[in-house]
């Protein structure tokens, strides 16, 4: 690949640091009232993948959610950052979910504020954190082995799934971590390359770990629709990757998903590795007439933030299964 230039950018005058913020997507009163304590800067709100349109609404400096809101899911809130115009000095940003490429286009933002160069290193970094984002590794491979004790690592997947940035991944999605600290770690990462300390360990542990419960048959998958849609019942955070490994199109559901320090709770993820298997805002309109909340983009969908769903596993893959796209 041919080297990209280094760029660089003239720091705000004066410039003072940003704030960052979590959206907490329960429905809980105090939930509400610190959520609200987000969007008071003065200097204005900037919403990172902010997908709760009344909270959207309050992003007073807009809100970058290229795949959910608009629909592109070519482009990833990271890539979107680095031609942005940068927050004004003391402005905040806030998000949903505290995922790679949330925290990540934060810290580009703070970096290129900052008067910082986005180095080629940086941009092969940008490059690889949008990738795992958006699933945007070529068409679906075909069935491949599952994991195991000699390959524990997938070839395609999300961050947390990806080998190179499963390290960082869990640094920010480690809600026991103050999220200063967590902006620290990606900042570092962006920046130098360097992982945080303790958590390759840890990843490459829940890796064996996952491997040996595929072994003892703890993780359920099935087959749909002709082997076009595989159900994957697990707490492993590897659910899609897993489902991946098997069929084109995944129903991932988590009976016990831990999101921030709420109660775990049951969730559906629903998506295809590219977006010509299935039509998943009609399946997700679809669900959310049985159960209010549902939302996504093109390529993934999932059900309610922050409270279990109602829906049986049958009704999810009952309306996926209907709306699967015609192959040639």
């Amino acid at each position: 690949m041919e080297k990209q230039p280094t760029r660089s950018f003239e720091p705000q005058e004066q410039f003072k640091d940003y704030q960052f913020g979590l959206i907490d997507p329960r429905s809980i009163p105090e939930a509400k009232v610190a959520n609200e304590k987000l969007f008071e800067n003065p200097y204005g709100v900037l919403g990172i993948e902010v997908t709760i349109p009344a909270y959207a609404e309050k992003c007073t400096l807009g809100n970058i959610d290229p795949q959910h809101s608009d629909g592109n899911v070519d482009l990833a809130a990271i890539e979107v950052a680095q031609t942005l115009e940068v927050p004004p000095s003391g402005a905040s940003m806030v998000t949903v979910r505290a995922d790679i490429d949330a925290l990540g286009a934060m810290a580009l933002l703070k970096h290129r504020a900052s008067g910082g160069e986005v180095t080629s290193e940086m941009i092969a970094r940008i490059q690889n954190i949008a990738s795992s984002d958006k699933f945007a590794r070529g068409g679906w491979p075909g069935k491949t082995d599952l994991p195991s004790k000699e390959q524990p690592w997938p070839k395609s997947g999300s961050a947390s799934e990806t080998e190179s940035l499963a390290a960082i991944a869990a640094r920010v999605m480690d809600f026991k971590a103050p999220l200063a600290d967590r902006m620290k770690s990606v900042e570092e990462y962006l920046t130098t390359g360097t992982e945080p300390a303790g958590y390759r360990e840890k990843v490459e542990a829940e890796r064996a770990d996952m491997a040996a419960a595929l072994e003892k048959g703890a993780i359920k998958i099935e087959m749909f629709a002709g082997g076009n849609i595989a159900y994957v019942e697990s707490s492993h955070r590897a659910g899609t990757s897993l489902g991946y490994s098997q069929a084109p199109v995944v129903v991932a559901f988590n009976p016990a998903f831990k999101q921030g320090p709420g109660e775990a709770y049951r969730k559906y993820t629903v998506c295809q590795y590219e977006g010509t298997w299935a039509d998943l805002v009609a399946a997700k309109n679809e669900l959310a007439q049985l159960e209010e909340g549902w939302g996504g983009s093109p390529n993934i969908i999932g059900s309610p933030q922050g409270k279990s769903s109602e829906l049986s596993p049958e009704q999810v893959i009952t309306i996926v299964k209907k709306h699967l796209k015609p192959r040639e």
